[in-house]
C-alpha cells in the first residue's frame, strides 16, 4: 500500500471566503508522510499520532517529522 502525506492549512484561511486561491495554495504544507492509516489524532501539544494499518500499530510523529512507534500506556 502507498502512503499519503498529512497536510496542514490554517483554518482561518479556510473560514474566510475572501481568501485568494493562490494564498490558500501557498499556505498548505506537508507535516508528515503517513503510512496507510485508519485515523489520526493531534494532541494539544501538537504531537501527531496515526494508526498504521499496514503494520498494525500506532505511530507518532518525531521532531524531524519521521514516524516512530508510539508508546501507548
Amino acid at each position: 500500500m502507498d502512503s499519503d502525506p498529512l497536510w496542514r492549512v490554517p483554518t482561518r484561511l479556510l473560514d474566510d471566503p475572501g481568501t485568494a486561491l493562490t494564498t490558500l495554495a501557498a499556505s498548505v504544507a506537508i507535516i508528515a508522510d503517513t503510512p496507510p492509516t485508519g485515523g489520526t489524532a493531534i494532541a494539544a501539544d501538537g504531537t501527531v499520532f496515526v494508526s498504521d494499518t499496514a503494520a498494525q500499530r500506532a505511530r507518532r510523529q518525531a521532531t524531524d517529522r519521521s514516524l516512530i512507534p508510539a508508546e501507548l500506556g
